[in-house]
Parts: structure tokens; sequence; C-alpha cells
């Protein structure tokens, strides 16, 4: 974890140390002028990221590492810049498609092609490839400064809205509906069928569609024996990624996964919708990790309490009115987010063309 898989830079912000008894043999240690690069990880997507040794240090590297020296044709950062490049890591994608082990060879690599112009034009390349990606990485930090920005205002304007709730009504969950407890197991997911929801599924009080999987209509029939979701039924999480909650829109097959529990509410009481922006609200997300029960691996909410709790329960014409408000705040948002993610989108198509162009000999 010592390379940024983003930036391909040093990143020793978490470092091991030697014991000084230890003999540590030179072949281990790194030089000014080499690539430290990862040839086995449990994630594919980490293997072969590399990152440029510019100056004398100190530092042996440790298992699952290896060392590139480039030789005296070859500039170091020219083949860091190289081994930034879309063509790189298509060539590593395809070494380790269809592996269970993820472990890059040398002798692998070896066979991946490097565009080699005199040293003076690797030079030029180093030097133009620099200053442009210091203009995008500047561009970069603005756009997601914009984008963190646009949640941070949207955060502070829901925290606002809500900031009356302590002079609402609060009744306990139990009389505003009921809570039902999720499958204590985890179905096999299949390619086609009724969906499944799991923690990962809700997203910023929504049900992300690309994010749940599908199981069969034998254990779908299983998995809905205590409850089956419907729309206007509100999903929780209580263990893992506390906090989380989506509303079941109008049509959706769908069962529950582990550690999520669901709540059918009195429409004739509360907004359904409401009731997700109310949960999501700064105070009530406080609460809630007030409430939370400290494990040894995990964090957890007892569902047991849910229906204890007191939840802030306006009137309904009041509930429309905060609903109507976050959804116009909602569009702003999400305006805004996709405005800078397009931007973002733009400055790596914009990076990785660059590093096409240097290496087709065809930068300026």
């Amino acid at each position: 974890m010592n390379i940024d898989l983003e930036t391909g830079e040093l990143d020793l912000n978490d470092i091991r140390y030697i014991a000084p008894a230890v003999d540590v043999p030179k072949s281990k240690m790194v030089e000014a002028g080499t690539l430290l690069i990862c040839t086995a990880s449990g994630s594919k997507k980490h293997l072969g990221k590399a990152a440029l040794i510019d100056q004398p240090m100190n530092f042996a590297f440790g298992g699952f590492m290896g060392l590139l020296v480039p030789s005296a044709t070859l500039l170091p950062k020219y083949l860091h810049w190289i081994m930034r490049s879309d063509a790189y890591w298509e060539f590593i994608d395809q070494l380790s498609s269809g592996t269970n082990i993820n472990n890059l060879k040398f002798s692998q690599l070896s066979a991946f092609p490097i565009p080699l112009p005199p040293l003076e034009e690797q030079q030029r390349i180093v030097a133009v490839l620099d200053e442009a990606f210091e203009g995008l990485t500047r561009a970069r930090a603005h756009a997601e400064a914009n984008l963190q920005d646009a949640r941070e205002l949207f955060d502070s304007a829901i925290g606002h809205i809500f900031s009356r709730a302590s002079d609402w009504p609060c009744p306990k969950i139990a009389e505003i509906g009921r809570v039902f407890d999720g499958p204590h197991a985890t179905p096999k997911t299949v390619d086609k069928g009724p969906l499944f929801l799991g923690i990962s599924s809700l997203v910023d009080g929504r049900i992300e569609l690309a994010k749940t999987r599908h199981v069969t209509e034998e254990d779908f029939a299983r998995w809905t024996k205590r409850v089956t979701p419907r729309g206007g039924d509100v999903v929780f999480s209580y263990e893992t990624r506390l906090g989380q909650v989506g509303l079941i829109p109008d049509g959706m097959k769908c069962c529950l996964g582990r550690r999520m529990g669901l709540i059918r509410l009195n429409r004739e009481v509360i907004d359904p919708e409401y009731f997700v922006l109310c949960y999501l609200s700064p105070d009530f997300q406080k609460f809630l990790r007030e409430k939370t029960i400290k494990g040894a691996t995990v964090d957890r909410l007892s569902i047991k309490d849910f229906p204890d709790f007191g939840f802030p329960t306006p009137a309904l014409e009041v509930q429309e009115v905060i609903v109507d408000q976050v959804r116009t705040l909602r569009v702003q948002l999400d305006f805004l987010v996709e405005r800078a993610e397009t931007k973002l989108q733009s400055l790596d198509a914009l990076r990785q063309s660059l590093l096409q162009k240097a290496f087709a000999g065809e930068l300026t």
C-alpha cells in the first residue's frame, strides 16, 4: 500500500521498520533511478502499479514487491510515465485475466513493448508531460473541491431544514409503523431473477440498481417468509455501514440481505420519503451513532430497539413541504455533481490522450 494506485507516487504514511539485528541484502534495498513495482496482490487492480524512486532512500522493499532497474538508454521517469498509460494497464489486465493467483512475473512483464526514442527525446517528452500533468492535477483538485463543496452545501441545507425537529412531536417508530428484521443468511445470487438488496445497495437514501444482485424464485420465496418488501417500505442497515437507508420504489420485486431491516409506515401519519430524509439528517444520524453497540469486529444497532426510537413527525403538510424543498435541492446537487464528474472524466481522458500521443511520437 505504499504505492498510490491513482497517482503512481510513493505513499509513506504507513511504513514498517526492520529490527537493527536483521541483515538486509543490498539487492533488497531501493535505489535512486529505479521503479518499485507491485508483483502480487489480493486485488488485481493493484497488480503492476509502480512508483519512481527519484532520490536516495534508506528503504528496503518487502514481499509481493519488485524493483525495475532501467538500462542506460531508458530514463526512469520516462518509463514511469509509460507505466501509467492505458496501454500498460491493458497489458497487465490481459496477464491477470482469468487467473485466481494475482502474481506478476518479470518474465511476463519483459514482453511489454516500450517505445524507445533517443534520450534527448525522452527528456523532452518527460518535461512536456510533467508540465501538462501539473496543470491537469490542479484542474482535477479544483473539480474535486467543487464536488465536495456541492455535497457539503447540500448537507448544510438538510441540517437547516431539520433544525426545527426538536419542536415537532416525536412518537416512537412503533407508533408510526412496524419494524421487521431481514433474513439472517445470504442467498446464492444468480444472473436473473428477483432483486436482492444488500447494504451496498443503499446510497444517499436511494436504491442503487447497479449495486443490486438477483436470486432465484425459490430463494426469493424463502427470504420473504418474514416480510415481502413493497413500494413505500423503508429499508435500513443495522450493522457494518450503519445509518444507510433507502426507499423501495413501487413495483420492485426484491428481498433483503443480512444486517438489514424494514419499516412499513402508516402513510396516514408519515410520508415514507420524509422518513428517509429525516433519517439521513445530521441530528438523527448522530442519535443512531449514540445508540451504536461497539463490537469486537463490527459495530451494530440492535434492531429490537428500533420500535422504541423516537422519530420527529410534524404534520403531513409540513412533511410535504420538506420533501418538496429537498427534491429541489437534490436536483441542484445532482446537476453540480454531474458537471463535476463530467469534468473529472474529461481530465482523465485528456491524461490518457497525452500519454498515448507521447509514446506514439505525436507529442509536440
